[in-house]
């Protein structure tokens, strides 16, 4: 792949829009796009420049609609999919990760209606997020107030965030939205 640079994000953008299927991407899109935003970002506080600000934040804007484009691209994929095995390739590492468990409960739910089907008593589903969260684990949260986008201890950028809503973060990020009371389980 090319040197990723904002132009560069934005053909990635324009082939996602334009096809019906995942545009072939490295295992390491994410880390490098993350590595040009944070990049960008800290341009700005080394020598601030209106055009320079106006690049960053679009950046983020085409970077959250490629993400927004190959999610919906792969919910309707792993839903295609979830009766078979079938290989995804080019895709980032987080993108098969998403996939992967999708996947899994797409098939996991078409497996418990056709045992209904058959007879089969319906169990109880124990939630995902039933059990304790351990360390490096994620935990669901309900926003209490609104919150604008902000970066993570490990890098990634997290939210923006409204008020009402449910979210799936990491442990350190959700013990910090708990601290601040912005947040609540």
């Amino acid at each position: 792949m090319e040197e990723l640079n904002y132009e560069a994000l934005r053909r990635i953008q324009q082939k996602e829009r334009s096809s019906g299927i995942l545009v072939e991407l490295p295992e390491d899109f994410y880390q490098t796009a993350l590595a040009l935003v944070l990049g960008m970002r800290a341009g700005l506080t080394d020598g601030f420049s209106l055009d320079r600000a106006r690049e960053y934040e679009n950046a983020i804007k085409v970077l959250r609609d490629i993400y927004s484009l190959r999610e919906q691209k792969l919910l309707m994929r792993a839903l295609k999919g979830a009766k078979s095995a079938e290989p995804l390739g080019g895709i980032s590492s987080e993108e098969k990760e998403m996939f992967e468990r999708v996947r899994t409960v797409i098939s996991e739910c078409e497996s418990a209606f056709d045992a209904s089907l058959n007879g089969a008593k319906k169990k109880e589903p124990v939630p995902a997020l039933a059990k304790p969260a351990q360390q490096g684990e994620n935990r669901a949260l309900r926003m209490l107030a609104e919150v604008p986008q902000f970066m993570g201890v490990d890098g990634k950028p997290y939210g923006p965030f409204k008020a009402g809503e449910t979210i799936i973060v990491p442990n350190k990020i959700a013990e910090l939205l708990l601290k601040k009371k912005v947040a609540g389980e």
